[in-house]
């Protein structure tokens, strides 16, 4: 395994590079309330999840994928919590990874996207801002609710695919890897998967005493990268969160002129 593991790390590819998004609390907040108000729920869609699909909306679209396919979100979620007599403090690996996966035109149809984001078109149309919802909410001007509002739908779906990761499950799938052991290469998963996230925002990877005060920035270096990769962390401020993002030149560049993914996060490299 030690050999396979060598033969198979993954540098940043010569065609892409690495961003890191910031997210004030602010902006996570309205598009948690926004994700929850169009599936019609309370508060059951949580801050990160509503962010996590805020970005791979964007990558979608930017990337112009025809809205017949199928597009993938990737997890690794953390098994530490979901069962019992593990610490949280367990060094080994502990984890399982699922993907939400739909259609491009069902992730984008709330923002009235799909026309605008085909492989042939050259003009886009706006997604409303966040302001927008904001008023939307403020007057209770709400649309009917469907399981097909974009931003909503997506974070409901990777609500749920996180729920049905419990105890059972999850002992059940470690009793399997148990008896045939296999190593997942992440760059190596299904080609319809847009984004593979790891990390967490919960650690307080800025609180560490290294002596040489607080962390300016937090880096995860070039190992383990390829298109769609994405390490989730906790910001620099209370409440906001940084995502790491490796993606080709041509889709940053798409991403930089969408002004309504843009108003909504800062670029920090």
């Amino acid at each position: 395994y030690i050999k396979q593991i060598a033969n198979e790390a993954d540098d940043v590819p010569l065609d892409a590079k690495v961003k890191v998004f910031h997210f004030t609390k602010e902006v996570i907040a309205k598009l948690k309330e926004k994700s929850n108000v169009e599936v019609g729920i309370n508060d059951e869609i949580s801050f990160l999840q509503a962010l996590l699909c805020h970005l791979w909306q964007s990558i979608v679209c930017n990337k112009k994928i025809d809205p017949d396919q199928e597009t993938s979100y990737c997890l690794l979620i953390d098994a530490r919590k979901r069962i019992r007599g593990l610490s949280e403090a367990y060094f080994g690996n502990a984890l399982q990874i699922k993907t939400v996966t739909m259609k491009v035109k069902e992730l984008l149809i709330f923002l009235n996207r799909v026309s605008s984001c085909g492989p042939n078109d050259s003009h886009r149309n706006s997604r409303p801002p966040l302001d927008a919802f904001d008023a939307m909410v403020t007057g209770f001007e709400l649309r009917p609710v469907t399981l097909d509002n974009g931003l909503g739908n997506a974070a409901w779906q990777m609500n749920k695919l996180v729920a049905s990761c419990h105890e059972e499950k999850l002992r059940s799938f470690f009793e399997c890897w148990k008896r045939c052991p296999k190593l997942t290469r992440l760059s190596n998963l299904a080609p319809d998967i847009a984004v593979v996230t790891s990390g967490s925002p919960r650690f307080d990877i800025y609180g560490g005493n290294t002596g040489l005060g607080r962390s300016v920035a937090i880096r995860s270096g070039p190992g383990n990268k390829f298109d769609g990769r994405a390490t989730v962390q906790s910001g620099k401020e209370d409440g906001s969160i940084d995502i790491e993002v490796c993606l080709p030149v041509e889709t940053f560049e798409a991403m930089e002129k969408d002004k309504e993914f843009m108003d909504t996060v800062s670029i920090k490299s």
